[in-house]
């Protein structure tokens, strides 16, 4: 793989680890939490 392809990559994944926290951490809105109430929990 070129190297600046490689460089792009892992600059994407560490931005993405940055960004995208673990759903266990997240606070979900009142909405959220009634659709996934009203989907029986199925995601």
């Amino acid at each position: 793989m070129d190297s600046s392809l490689e460089y792009a990559c892992k600059r994407l994944q560490e931005l993405e680890s940055l960004l995208l926290v673990d759903v266990p951490e997240t606070v979900w809105p009142a909405e959220v939490s009634m659709v996934f109430y009203l989907n029986g929990g199925r995601q």
